[in-house]
């Protein structure tokens, strides 16, 4: 996408071609025409600014290739999640643990988040987001048997 801004105190009829086609939107904003190009290949292109009254400016425009785009192969986590006592009594502290690790390296650093629908049979007694600085931290999360039951 090339842009072109011309800068204008005063409503003059302007035309900007690049390599000889027209913009494919014109945008006056202030004091600012804004002719927008989208869809220039790469390469050495010559604009040209005319004016009503017969001025005529011109200059090139080198457009480079864009960046090549590769995928980042999707690593697939490893996991393991305990839920401790598994039969829980009323009153009874439940931990639910998570270790998450990323066997192949380093990604992003991890934030883990307790999600499900607890009440009215758990009650979450720590606080629901945990982040770390690096994998293979264990997350811990406490909740509050408020009923007997199976987790």
């Amino acid at each position: 996408m090339v842009t072109v801004d011309l800068h204008m105190y005063a409503a003059v009829d302007v035309r900007v071609t690049l390599a000889g086609r027209q913009p494919n939107a014109v945008d006056w904003t202030g004091t600012v025409l804004r002719h927008v190009f989208r869809g220039v290949p790469a390469g050495i292109h010559q604009i040209v600014v005319n004016d009503v009254m017969g001025f005529s400016e011109t200059f090139d425009v080198v457009v480079s290739q864009p960046p090549l785009v590769t995928s980042i192969p999707r690593t697939p986590l490893d996991y393991r999640i305990t839920v401790e006592p598994s039969e829980p009594m009323v009153g009874d502290l439940v931990t639910v643990t998570a270790l998450v690790t990323m066997p192949t390296g380093v990604g992003n650093l991890p934030r883990y988040q307790l999600l499900g629908d607890f009440e009215p049979v758990l009650r979450l007694e720590s606080p629901n987001e945990v982040g770390f600085d690096r994998f293979g931290e264990v997350a811990n999360w406490r909740l509050m048997a408020l009923e007997t039951g199976r987790c």
